[in-house]
């Protein structure tokens, strides 16, 4: 069997600083991005570790309410295959909120919770249901 060979291509997220309010001082992307990509500067997140972002994720962009995260317009590459497989990239994933039972997509692995409910529950346990408000 063939490998595929790996294609590399540049894949980070965009802010557009005129579109960009900082969510009203929450910075959803900064505090939802597992691997540190965006950071609050002035009131409006910034790229600061674009090379940590996991190729092909657009999480952050879904999260965004004022549409200022955007995306290579190239499609992600397809999933490489090496000898030993296919190898989990991190990418996303749908998930059944356990909160409000909405469906909403995740690279957070074992997420079970929609970020409006981790938003309402703070820093309680997860395995609480949110409070209604």
């Amino acid at each position: 069997m063939r490998a595929l060979r790996a294609v590399t291509m540049s894949w980070f997220p965009i802010v557009i600083a005129d579109r960009c309010d900082g969510c009203k001082g929450e910075f959803k992307c900064v505090s939802f991005c597992p691997n540190g990509v965006f950071e609050a500067r002035d009131g409006k997140a910034w790229v600061v570790r674009p090379t940590a972002c996991v190729p092909g994720c657009t999480s952050c962009a879904m999260l965004c309410p004022r549409e200022a995260i955007i995306f290579p317009t190239e499609r992600p590459m397809k999933a490489t295959a090496s000898s030993s497989g296919v190898r989990d990239k991190g990418l996303l994933h749908k998930v059944r909120c356990k909160g409000c039972g909405k469906i909403f997509w995740t690279n957070v692995e074992g997420a079970e919770y929609c970020f409006s409910c981790r938003r309402k529950m703070g820093p309680k346990r997860m395995s609480s249901r949110p409070t209604t408000g």
